[in-house]
């Protein structure tokens, strides 16, 4: 087959197709630029989303665990949003890798039940994401007493 001649394997397909995935991901995130902390992580979150509504079948196979990505860009310029948070004052002081990922998880379970659960009309699924940022920014700048 001339895929796996080109790819060496299934494997090899995966994998590129993941990569790819990732890079795509990394440039959508990256695409959001600099300004003000808030703003700029809400639009990071928009961004992550769009790619997934825009790409659900490699969005669901970035995830699946079949094979995992050579590059960890994306998580990379997640972190870059948070220590920028940092930076700033508005996002409290935490562990930069840490709070990228329990972000990247509240998108994630969020985004993939939208794209896996029943149908719901575009203006729910969206002031639902909304919400869901408000949410997770809320509890980013929450100093404790």
């Amino acid at each position: 087959m001339g895929v796996y001649k080109h790819f060496g394997s299934k494997d090899g397909l995966l994998q590129s197709m993941v990569d790819a995935g990732y890079a795509r991901l990394d440039q959508a995130w990256r695409s959001v630029g600099d300004g003000e902390p808030a703003a700029r992580l809400r639009e990071t979150a928009r961004a992550y989303r769009r790619f997934a509504l825009d790409n659900p079948a490699l969005y669901r196979l970035m995830f699946t665990g079949v094979v995992a990505p050579e590059s960890t860009e994306a998580a990379e310029t997640l972190r870059g949003v948070i220590r920028h948070g940092h930076a700033a004052g508005s996002i409290s002081p935490s562990d930069a890798g840490e709070t990228a990922m329990h972000v990247w998880c509240c998108l994630h379970g969020a985004i993939s039940l939208e794209l896996d659960a029943p149908p719901q009309p575009p203006t729910e699924a969206d002031a639902s994401f909304r919400r869901l940022l408000e949410l997770i920014e809320a509890g980013l700048t929450h100093r404790g007493t």
